[in-house]
């Protein structure tokens, strides 16, 4: 089981809290979903989603494949690295957009080698978000991710008061 929240059961008070996790990445990360939004509002297909799996199995690719509206890897961190940064890049923003069309960045380091290539940068006008001020800026991260992850942790907080007593 993963700890989604970073919460535990104790006593009120208690100075010293001791958990225990299968792996250590269970505790901080399981998943990377990057969507992007056009500025019609419409998200654009397919999402990457980078999975949490210490060794993808063979048939990964192919159990995934009916969900044509994800762009699914994986990595035993469950992060996105530079590899599938620019294999997005290369096989869904550029053919997905139309020339010129702006890009709009955080201040992630992994995006100045995914843009090195030079077919990225001549389809995409790219602008970065400076640093510190993603979160209040991009509308992407106000208005969909952070909802988004609210409702995720109290939807795994009542599941697991639900069934931990199973």
């Amino acid at each position: 089981m993963e700890m989604i929240t970073g919460r535990t059961l104790a006593f009120e008070g208690e100075k010293k809290i001791t958990a225990v996790a299968q792996r250590l990445n269970a505790l901080q990360h399981s998943l990377t979903i990057q969507p992007v939004i056009s500025c019609d509002g419409d998200i654009v297909e397919p999402t990457l989603v980078v999975f949490a799996v210490e060794k993808e199995p063979r048939k990964f690719q192919e159990e995934l494949a009916e969900f044509e509206n994800l762009y699914c890897k994986s990595r035993p961190s469950g992060l996105c690295d530079v590899k599938i940064e620019k294999e997005w890049f290369r096989d869904v923003m550029v053919p997905k957009s139309e020339p010129g069309s702006l890009l709009l960045l955080d201040s992630w380091g992994g995006f100045n080698q995914a843009l090195e290539d030079n077919i990225v940068k001549e389809h995409l006008l790219i602008e970065r978000i400076p640093k510190k001020c993603t979160s209040r800026i991009q509308a992407l991260v106000k208005y969909w991710n952070r909802p988004y992850k609210n409702f995720y942790r109290r939807l795994c907080d009542k599941v697991r008061l639900k069934y931990s007593a199973h």
